[in-house]
């Protein structure tokens, strides 16, 4: 018989984990610089080497751009269309970011994808160095950086002055020259990964907005901006999850806004590439498990699951995530979608076996801290696994 488990306990349950890091594997055998790698599906594989506004938004950019936005500023609870590197105007958004479009010159974007980062830790520091060297390479060089959620631990930040921001995020990327665009986890809206502060996350996006800064780029809790020939589209799934929780238990919370809005942006899109980034994973082998069944509480997270269900899968083609301490890209379980875990950047946890429960098939999962470097070059997605001494741990490659 299953013992009761009481609504308040499942918000406390949610919180972010730390247990001891160890090795998974994932669908198959062969190892890549400690983890463990499986190959699967069509894809090759290597392994080694301050105002605001609500709903429709307005126009911010990123990367030294300037922008106009009808004399509004980014906003601070809706949703906003923003421009990575180059120059936005409201009402619809420019691309930057890549090289150009034409005269058989090759569309490319390239950024790195990390979360789960705001430790202040030197694991921390270490992975924000590898991505320093790796970027300064010529042979694979960054246009920006995304970063899944869980910015500063514990509970977020107080304000834009807290003194967090420095210890947790501009000191250990000091020396990585680009913008990093950001969504929101648990623990940066509080309450010690209970989430439930929602000024406690607000004050994410106003640091953001606070004149001056031009590296942490959250033009609001959910947005979308455009890179080059892709479009990123920036969920708040905490937002999603404590709409779901039960009634009283909900704190304020609703993503009847950011449902509308993902919807029309997605289906709006003629990028080639269409990539959602967000904390809470579809699915993962780490502790936090899968949308639906998280922490394995059955119901836990089944608005997160729906959300996947009804806005992303089948209708971006990558889809980022952390919330769990590891690096994962799982095979696809999400109609075409490939779903892509990258939460160890600061620190690892678990990760499942095959042949446990609920464990889920995947090209590779290491709990070694890292990040991921991405290359989009026309229609082609090359995803590497990258460790935070600057190894190379496992690549995939696919073609739409």
């Amino acid at each position: 018989m299953r013992h009761p488990i009481s609504a308040a306990a499942l918000v406390v349950l949610f919180a972010c984990t730390g247990s001891p890091p160890s090795m998974g594997t994932g669908g198959g055998s062969g190892t890549a610089g400690g983890g463990t790698s499986a190959t699967a599906g069509g894809g090759s594989t290597t392994a080694g080497g301050t105002g605001s506004t609500a709903g429709g938004g307005t126009t911010a950019t990123a990367g030294g751009g300037s922008s106009t936005a009808g004399g509004s500023s980014a906003t601070a609870g809706g949703g906003t269309t923003a421009t990575a590197g180059g120059t936005a105007t409201a009402g619809g958004g420019a691309t930057a970011g890549g090289s150009g479009t034409g005269g058989g010159t090759q569309n490319i974007v390239r950024f790195v994808a990390i979360g789960d980062t705001g430790e202040g830790n030197q694991g921390q520091r270490d992975v924000g160095a590898a991505i320093a060297a790796w970027c300064a390479n010529a042979l694979h060089p960054c246009d920006f950086v995304l970063m899944m959620g869980d910015n500063i631990y514990d509970e977020g930040v107080s304000g834009v002055m807290d003194g967090q921001w420095l210890t947790k995020f501009e000191e250990p990327y000091m020396n990585v020259n680009l913008p990093f665009w950001a969504v929101l986890g648990n623990h940066d809206y509080g309450a010690m990964g209970s989430g439930t502060d929602m000024a406690r996350g607000a004050n994410e996006v106003a640091y953001a907005n606070a004149p001056g800064q031009t590296k942490f780029k959250m033009p609001a809790k959910h947005y979308h901006f455009t890179a080059g020939h892709a479009e990123f589209f920036a969920t708040d799934t905490n937002e999603v999850f404590m709409r779901g929780m039960p009634s009283g238990l909900q704190f304020g919370f609703d993503d009847a806004v950011q449902r509308t809005n993902m919807r029309g942006w997605i289906a709006a899109s003629t990028a080639t590439w269409k990539i959602s980034m967000g904390h809470h994973p579809y699915r993962s082998n780490g502790p936090h498990g899968n949308a639906g069944t998280y922490e394995g509480i059955p119901t836990l997270g089944a608005r997160v699951k729906d959300f996947f269900d009804d806005e992303l899968c089948g209708k971006i083609d990558v889809s980022f995530s952390g919330h769990d301490h590891s690096n994962q890209w799982i095979t696809s379980q999400c109609q075409a979608t490939e779903l892509i875990v990258t939460g160890a950047g600061a620190k690892a946890t678990t990760l499942k076996q095959s042949g446990s429960l609920g464990f889920n098939a995947n090209h590779y999962q290491t709990t070694q801290i890292g990040f991921m470097y991405v290359t989009l070059i026309d229609r082609t997605f090359t995803g590497t696994f990258v460790s935070s001494n600057g190894t190379q741990l496992y690549t995939r490659s696919f073609t739409k």
